[in-house]
């Protein structure tokens, strides 16, 4: 049994969301360099996340890893790239929620059912 019933689930559902934000930042922001940038990590957050809802086994290491990047990434470039700092910070929230159901699932060492 599962400690976090649907945490993984859930986990995919914020890196979807994220994943959209990302793709989107450059509504707020204007288009620029740093903006359209995003896009691409936007797509590869979406597949992560697309991933996790449908469970797929071992996404939730690469996940891991992508995501744990992502937040440190985001968190250097706070006020120093084109995004708006708010835009960021949702970011490094969302990031860090998804790294704490992620790392509470690959502790317990449990797969999804």
């Amino acid at each position: 049994m599962q400690a976090f019933p649907g945490a993984l689930r859930l986990a995919g559902q914020l890196m979807i969301l994220n994943g959209i934000l990302h793709c989107l930042a450059w509504i707020v922001s204007g288009w620029s360099g740093d903006t359209m940038q995003l896009i691409p990590y936007g797509l590869v957050y979406i597949a992560l996340g697309a991933g996790l809802v449908y469970r797929i086994r071992t996404i939730r290491y690469l996940a891991f890893i992508v995501t744990l990047v992502g937040v440190l990434a985001a968190y250097i470039s706070v006020g120093s790239a084109a995004v708006a700092v708010w835009a960021m910070w949702v970011f490094i929230v969302i990031d860090l929620l998804v790294l704490a159901i992620l790392i509470a699932s690959i502790w317990r060492g449990r797969q999804p059912v």
